[in-house]
């Protein structure tokens, strides 16, 4: 399975959601590292777990910030948060129920981080740049 790999082309500037946004990919990782196993499995639930629990974490980090300095374009940040956050919701349901479809769901995962990181995230990359310490570059 294909996994999420970190290059600078995803930094948005701010050390702190680049942490974060690396630990979202390491989650997702985990749970494509799961396939093949039972979808009703204790490690795909804790994974999922893991995942629905940091992914809220962070999206109010991020959405905090952006809000305090005024980040017109919030209520789409907002948006495509609670898509992923019903997503995995849903998840973590099915996966309880022993239905989940760990390739797709990964497959989904993978593409939704990147495309949100790249076309959502990369919008307030400038807005931020100069009101907070940048992020240092991490390989």
């Amino acid at each position: 399975m294909d996994k999420i790999l970190w290059d600078d082309r995803f930094s948005v500037g701010v050390a702190e959601f680049d942490d974060q946004h690396r630990r979202l990919a390491e989650l997702i990782n985990q749970l494509g590292d799961c396939i093949g196993q039972s979808a009703g499995s204790e490690a795909v639930a804790d994974v999922l777990s893991a995942l629905s629990e940091y992914a809220s974490t962070h999206f109010e980090a991020e959405e905090a910030l952006l809000q305090r300095l005024g980040y017109p374009e919030l209520n789409a940040q907002w948006q495509e948060h609670t898509e992923f956050c019903e997503t995995v919701a849903n998840a973590c349901y099915d996966a309880s129920c022993g239905s989940v479809d760990l390739p797709a769901l990964s497959a989904y995962l993978m593409h939704w981080w990147e495309d949100h990181i790249l076309l959502f995230d990369m919008r307030y990359k400038s807005f931020v740049a100069g009101q907070i310490p940048p992020s240092p570059n991490k390989a």
